[in-house]
């Protein structure tokens, strides 16, 4: 592989001290602008075979799925509250096939007044959101993890409109 291109430092706002630092800006600046015009280099045939063979043994790989995942799957995203610190979680597609797909992030939410100020407070916000939906009875499965466990109480309160459905394994 071509050599990494060498940094050029700036020019300074009064010019070069001397001439020799001059000649060595003018140096870099040529060997740098040389390597930048280089042609990638040809692919090594046998590293090529070599990675598409492991990529073909990754996907015949029969792993079993993340135990959360799993959960997800069979009893359905739209029943299941995830109280954890994950960004991301892989749900099965419709053709069933397997895709990653972000907890948060990907959609245009509105926070209000608490708006998040990053990833932590964003899990934060999302956790507090499906802790509502399961305790009001909108989502079935709670799954909490130590991650999203402090200060929540998931308990079976007579104000709480899924009170009577309460389980806990």
């Amino acid at each position: 592989p071509p050599q990494e291109a060498p940094k050029i430092p700036p020019v300074p706002p009064n010019g070069f001290a001397s001439e020799f630092e001059r000649l060595e800006h003018a140096r870099l600046t040529d060997l740098a602008d040389r390597i930048k015009n280089m042609p990638p280099p040809e692919p090594i045939r046998e590293l090529v075979r070599r990675r598409e063979e492991l990529l073909r043994s990754i996907k015949a790989l029969d792993l079993p799925p993340n135990p959360l995942d799993d959960i997800i799957d069979r009893f359905g995203v739209e029943n299941v509250a995830e109280m954890t610190g994950r960004s991301g979680r892989i749900l099965r597609k419709t053709d069933n096939t397997f895709r990653y797909t972000k907890r948060f992030g990907g959609s245009q939410t509105s926070f209000g007044l608490s708006m998040p100020t990053n990833r932590e407070d964003e899990s934060d916000c999302l956790n507090v959101k499906e802790r509502k939906l399961f305790m009001d009875g909108k989502k079935h499965v709670a799954i909490i993890s130590d991650a999203a466990s402090t200060g929540v109480s998931l308990h079976s309160d007579r104000r709480c409109k899924s009170s009577h459905k309460r389980r806990v394994h």
